[in-house]
């Protein structure tokens, strides 16, 4: 069994994310090869690159905020308590265009970290 405290996990900047931070809570560097979770805060302005996990398949998560997913062509609201999966191998960017600071957890199937 593994217990992490969201709050004592380091905040990191992903590659290829400007006004993002996440933390991890559950993954490969936590003991878990199967899934990774985290917690991601994208500030206003915050986004990622279009990229892709060619083994992995993401779920996004909304806790608070809006952001937008896109995955391929096609443009998805990431509103709280709403929730968008995305196929490895398939680009995908996320981006948060309002005002206010907006959180998510991400999930990966196998584990990313």
């Amino acid at each position: 069994m593994t217990f992490v405290d969201l709050y004592g996990q380091p905040a990191y900047e992903p590659d290829g994310h400007e006004g993002v931070l996440n933390r991890l809570l559950a993954g490969r560097q936590l003991g878990n090869d199967r899934v990774s979770i985290w917690h991601g805060t994208l500030q206003s302005g915050g986004s990622s690159d279009t990229h892709v996990h060619e083994r992995s398949a993401q779920i996004y998560v909304g806790l608070t905020g809006t952001c937008t997913v896109t995955v391929d062509d096609q443009v998805h609201d990431l509103g709280p308590l709403t929730a968008v999966t995305i196929s490895a191998g398939r680009p995908h960017r996320i981006a948060n265009d309002g005002n206010e600071e907006a959180t998510l957890l991400v999930v990966s199937a196998p584990a990313l970290r």
